[in-house]
């Protein structure tokens, strides 16, 4: 027999399913260990020596970590059954597969004979966890190390007293690092900025952006000379994606409030004048005088900073989709309209769209399907689960008809209409969850549609053929027909609370997943981030079994994410 290092450990993963035949462990009460008898085969002992192998991603004795069950207190039967499952590709995955094909039915049973014997409590997730975007405390450590060379301009604490010179602190990561990297390949220009590329490398800019990150923000004493009431006027476009006191729900956009006013000037100067090289910042500011510049400095450089609160960012047991949706569509609105109602030309309504067809389009820009820079860089962060709180939220609102109904003429749109209603439906009121409505959508978007989808610039074979013989007066024609018909409100199926969703789990993994069943696993205070993979494992079919897949099919992603969190607090 052999002893095999880190992968063991990951094959110890093993505990990690909600398995048809695998389930959840059991459990008098909340934090007292399940499994504390001997058990019936197997050698402790031995198990625990080829158990040290395994520490490295279990920690300790069975202790789950990010994306790795706790094995420890779980049971025997359940344990032994999952180890087999990896050798016999039951589950899905090679490294467990490789290290665990090579042990003896007797080491497979010893190891789950160790594991099942410790009662470690699975107490240490019943409080909310942290934001998933929380920078590791070594990335963090290893950023304030290295910090020394960003602190004589920017401030001992990330808080700027030079004018001119932006705080870092309360950046996100992910801005902090692209604004950086755009000094570096000449996206910003600033000399004295350009001199670091030499001596950063990528870890070394991780590192900084984790550290900052970190860093609480404080209201700037630098106040320059614009009116902060006017500015708070117009600044109503800004607030959309950067937020106000409280910061933005976009990873991606710099938090202003409380940040140093020359910098802010000098800032959305540049992108005015074309200094920035960004095309969405560019479009936003174009029309802004010096005056209005200075306002919204000044009315960022008054705001009091607050921690962000970002939709998403915590798993707690309140379960409110739609409300979350509203949240994180804050920043979608300012180009999309009040609850999704579009009054701009050539921006489509959201509201009233189906669930399906808004989480497919989302996608769509998120892997380049639709090529659009701007919404790209609104929806990259987004995960299954935000997109679906998203799509949630304008699925439930009540659509407007356009107010611009374009050029064309109706009533020769009319005629032309069938060619389309075969798809969308009578008079544009699509009955198929994945192809929109039409009607009452707005005329000149409908228009900029219909061209790229003709010209290629959209990939769709059947909507090429649908429009590719269409003249432009033609496309103009149908786009006033369904601009001018009246909308109406898709019957939408919200997501099933997790305590509700959990009835079911119950009746095989026990009553709040404290499992009673020796085949069974206990779900109860098992790692969230395993649950969710195990989940997902069952739906996409790496892990093969027919009761579970047959369960977690029919979860959307913000089911199957909400049922492990709540099981994970337990």
């Amino acid at each position: 027999m052999k002893l095999y290092s880190c992968s063991l450990l990951l094959a110890l993963a093993l505990g990690v399913t909600i398995n048809a035949s695998d389930a959840a462990q059991p459990s008098t009460s909340v934090g007292i260990m399940a499994e504390t008898t001997p058990p019936q085969e197997g050698n402790v002992e031995a198990g625990a020596n080829l158990a040290q192998r395994c520490a490295t991603c279990h920690s300790g004795k069975g202790a789950g970590g990010a994306g790795t069950p706790y094995l420890s207190g779980q049971r025997h039967h359940y344990l032994r059954s999952a180890l087999q499952a990896y050798v016999d590709g039951q589950r899905d995955h090679a490294p467990m597969k490789a290290v665990l094909e090579e042990l003896s039915a007797q080491d497979l049973t010893d190891l789950a004979a160790y594991y099942a014997s410790l009662a470690a409590p699975w107490n240490e997730n019943k409080t909310p966890a942290a934001s998933p975007r929380a920078p590791d405390r070594r990335l963090v450590a290893s950023g304030k190390a290295l910090a020394g060379s960003c602190i004589s301009c920017h401030g001992a604490n990330g808080n700027s007293t030079r004018a001119g010179v932006p705080s870092l602190s309360a950046l996100e990561p992910e801005y902090f690092t692209r604004a950086l990297k755009g000094y570096f390949n000449g996206e910003r220009d600033d000399p004295t900025m350009a001199l670091f590329k030499a001596s950063l490398s990528n870890r070394d800019i991780k590192v900084l952006a984790a550290y900052f990150s970190t860093l609480p923000r404080e209201r700037t004493g630098l106040r320059g000379q614009g009116n902060a009431t006017s500015g708070a006027k117009q600044a109503l476009n800004c607030v959309a994606c950067h937020g106000a006191a409280t910061g933005n729900v976009n990873p991606t956009m710099p938090s202003l409030a409380g940040q140093n006013t020359d910098y802010l000037i000098k800032a959305i100067k540049s992108y005015r004048d074309g200094l920035r090289h960004d095309a969405m910042m560019k479009s936003a500011v174009k029309r802004l005088r010096d005056k209005d510049i200075r306002n919204i400095a000044a009315y960022y450089a008054a705001l009091k900073p607050e921690p962000a609160t970002i939709a998403g960012a915590k798993s707690t047991m309140a379960f409110d989709p739609v409300a979350d949706g509203k949240r994180l569509a804050v920043s979608c609105n300012a180009c999309h309209g009040n609850d999704g109602n579009s009054t701009t030309k050539g921006v489509p309504r959201l509201s009233g769209l189906h669930v399906d067809y808004l989480m497919a389009a989302i996608r769509s820009y998120q892997t380049g399907l639709r090529k659009h820079a701007t919404m790209r860089t609104m929806v990259a962060y987004l995960d299954d689960a935000d997109i679906e709180k998203i799509s949630l939220y304008y699925a439930t609102q009540k659509p407007a008809r356009a107010g611009q109904v374009g050029k064309g003429e109706a009533a020769s749109g009319r005629k032309l209409s069938p060619a389309c209603t075969s798809c969308h439906g009578g008079g544009g009121h699509s009955t198929k969850t994945l192809i929109p409505s039409l009607a009452g959508q707005n005329a000149d978007y409908l228009v900029a549609a219909m061209r790229d989808y003709r010209s290629g610039t959209r990939d769709h074979a059947d909507m090429k053929n649908a429009v590719i013989e269409l003249s432009t007066q033609d496309i103009a024609n149908l786009a006033a027909y369904f601009a001018a018909q009246e909308p109406e409100q898709p019957t939408i199926h919200l997501p099933e609370a997790p305590q509700q969703l959990a009835r079911k789990c119950n009746r095989c993994h026990g009553e709040d997943g404290y499992s009673t069943d020796p085949a069974k696993p206990r779900l109860a205070g098992q790692v969230e981030s395993y649950l969710l993979e195990a989940l997902q494992a069952y739906q996409n079919g790496t892990r093969r079994s027919s009761a579970m897949h047959a369960m977690s099919a029919v979860l959307s992603p913000l089911e199957t994410k909400a049922i492990a969190a709540y099981y994970a607090r337990r």
